[in-house]
């Protein structure tokens, strides 16, 4: 005697039920992995900060830059916690070191570089002044 094939209606069923076991234990095991840890608070010095003045909604690809009391003021709170912070390009924001200098900051300039040879090379001049 061969056994009876099951019916469509159990198959598709039973199908589901394995899919929904799978995604719950797939979620169950991803949710156990990546569990929240608790962070100890930092509370030695913060040798630097990386950089860049532009707040919200300011942007170099829309010419919105931020004006020189921005940065100051930027410069003036993060003074309270550093003295060193690096940039990311010259071009746009040339008066960072000037301004850095009024709060005993060091300045690690940066440069940002793409595959435009003339912005490179406006960029890279900007830095070394």
């Amino acid at each position: 005697m061969s056994p009876t094939p099951a019916s469509p209606g159990r198959s598709w069923l039973r199908a589901l039920l394995l899919a929904l076991l799978v995604a719950t234990a797939n979620f169950g095991l991803w949710a156990w992995v990546n569990r929240p840890v608790d962070a100890p608070g930092w509370t030695g010095p913060i040798h630097g900060f990386a950089y860049s003045a532009y707040r919200r909604f300011q942007s170099p690809l829309t010419g919105d830059y931020p004006t020189p009391a921005e940065i100051s003021a930027d410069l003036a709170m993060l003074s309270h916690y550093t003295h060193r912070i690096r940039t990311y390009a010259s071009l746009q924001t040339p008066e960072i070191p000037r301004l850095a200098r009024n709060y005993g900051m060091h300045v690690m300039a940066g440069a940002w570089l793409d595959s435009d040879k003339r912005h490179n090379e406006k960029e890279l001049q900007a830095l070394i002044e």
